[in-house]
């Protein structure tokens, strides 16, 4: 797909997906702004085109709850009061931890508790701005790894402390799962949405979990270290509802676990 006709401007171009996404839209010849923090400078450009809104805080949410809201809310209104074309915004699966169900059209279900829920509020305060216009879209997001610029600070942070400390104190049950999205099949679902999306919302995920023990089975297998993890802790099993992208876009996840080991070896070397 030769996109030397579009233009795109990428929100968050210094994070984590939007770095990977900056170098996959020019790799296939798209036309790219770049904005990392929104300021007026970046406002001034007339030609948005098509918006990749991946600007937010993640890993350390519980620390930064202004900068949070600040970021998914105002600087996102900032962003719809301009001209553009189309604003995809990237929200996440996680609104759906305390809903039965997870597809883009169950209700969902809120528990608000210390600040545990910010980073789901602020992302639900997000989505509900963002359908107040017409030309934008939303993709929630699971767990999202690979690349070759930057690692998911998650599983770094993982692989770090049981190389150094020798040991990892895990707050969940080792048999909690996630569910995990490979980037290359992020970026490329991104941009098939983007073009060709014919409904407001999506779930972008594999549908199915990897759980921590998986992982540290295999990192054990690297390096000895000692896992402290909570027995009667949090344990998810919920699936996340992938129906209307397979259906749309013949969307086929591939065995994420497999891949995640790849991506993890890089860390031993």
């Amino acid at each position: 797909m030769n996109l030397s006709k579009e233009q795109f401007t990428v929100i968050g171009s210094e994070g984590y997906i939007g770095k990977n996404m900056v170098q996959f839209l020019k790799k296939k010849n798209g036309n790219v702004n770049e904005i990392n923090r929104i300021s007026p400078e970046s406002l001034s450009k007339k030609n948005l085109g098509i918006i990749i809104y991946a600007s937010g805080v993640t890993y350390d949410y519980k620390k930064r709850i202004i900068d949070l809201f600040y970021s998914d809310v105002v600087s996102l209104i900032s962003m719809l009061n301009k001209n553009y074309k189309m604003l995809i915004f990237l929200s996440s699966t996680r609104i759906y931890k305390n809903s039965n169900c997870s597809s883009e059209i169950d209700p969902i279900r809120m528990i608000v508790k210390d600040n545990e829920s910010a980073y789901e509020i602020s992302k639900l305060s997000a989505e509900f701005i963002c359908l107040t216009r017409e030309n934008t879209k939303i993709i929630r997001l699971s767990n999202v790894f690979g690349g070759e610029n930057i690692s998911n600070k998650f599983l770094e942070n993982i692989v770090k402390k049981i190389k150094t400390e020798k040991k990892f104190e895990l707050q969940d049950s080792v048999y909690s799962g996630k569910d995990y999205i490979e980037i290359h099949d992020v970026m490329e679902n991104i941009l098939k949405i983007a073009l060709f999306g014919k409904c407001r919302t999506y779930n972008l995920a594999s549908g199915f979990n990897i759980t921590h023990k998986q992982i540290f089975d295999f990192l054990y297998k690297k390096v000895k270290f000692k896992l402290i993890h909570n027995s009667n802790g949090y344990k998810n099993e919920k699936l996340i509802n992938i129906n209307k992208i397979k259906s749309e876009f013949k969307f086929e996840p591939k065995n994420y676990f497999s891949m995640m080991c790849m991506y993890l070896n890089k860390f031993f070397h």
